[in-house]
């Protein structure tokens, strides 16, 4: 794979784990992965699309934030990043996966330059009964905003594969859990300091990660 010589993509580095931040014109090879394991991921909980490998046009022109297992030389997980200071001037707001979804109206739109969009997030499966990966990306994730100080927040959108949960509960859930510790707003460090906490303390529960 492409990580030789990339060092200046290369966010971090926990133990055997690297969190690489990339433009997809740097990782062609290492990209071809990302679709094929992101297929395998989502076919595993009933969606994928039903190809050998999970790539559209916007993960062309988007960035890769993934996670390298280097003792195993594998990739664990990705999500895609857009980066609205560079999509806006290049495409406008049909440059957005989220804008082929929903309607964007003006004072929105007005966001959208100093956005970052999130999406098409998975980890393997032979990763997931683990927390750590997930929570390095996550650190990934605020990296991600640290170097980007313009942003105003993320935006993505969310495939429910959770069938036999009602959009009401997951609406509650979101905001009682996801909301009050996740916004992240001006002069806000509560969701690096989540993070920071997690990596540390690997394994306390919610509850006592929240109170440190």
């Amino acid at each position: 794979m492409e990580l030789s010589g990339s060092e200046d993509l290369l966010l971090f580095r926990r133990d055997c784990f690297g969190c690489y931040l990339a433009p997809a014109e740097r990782i062609p090879e290492l990209l071809k992965e990302i679709g094929i394991q992101r297929e395998r991921t989502f076919r595993k909980v009933g969606e994928g699309s039903n190809k050998s490998i999970d790539l559209d046009e916007y993960d062309y022109f988007y960035q890769h934030l993934f996670l390298w297992d280097h003792e195993r030389n594998q990739l664990v997980g990705a999500y895609r990043v857009g980066l609205g200071a560079e999509i806006m001037p290049r495409f406008g707001t049909k440059g957005f996966y989220t804008a082929s979804l929903f309607r964007f109206k003006k004072p929105f739109r007005d966001l959208l330059f100093s956005s970052i969009e999130l999406g098409r997030s998975f980890i393997q499966a032979s990763y997931q009964k683990k927390r750590l990966p997930l929570f390095l990306l996550w650190e990934g994730i605020v990296m991600v905003l640290m170097k980007n100080d313009f942003t105003s927040g993320l935006i993505g959108w969310i495939r429910n594969t959770h069938r036999h949960v009602s959009p009401k509960h997951l609406f509650y859930y979101c905001s009682e859990y996801a909301y009050r510790f996740f916004n992240i707003q001006k002069n806000s460090r509560g969701f690096p300091r989540l993070i920071q906490a997690i990596i540390l303390h690997p394994k306390l529960e919610y509850k006592q990660l929240v109170e440190t």
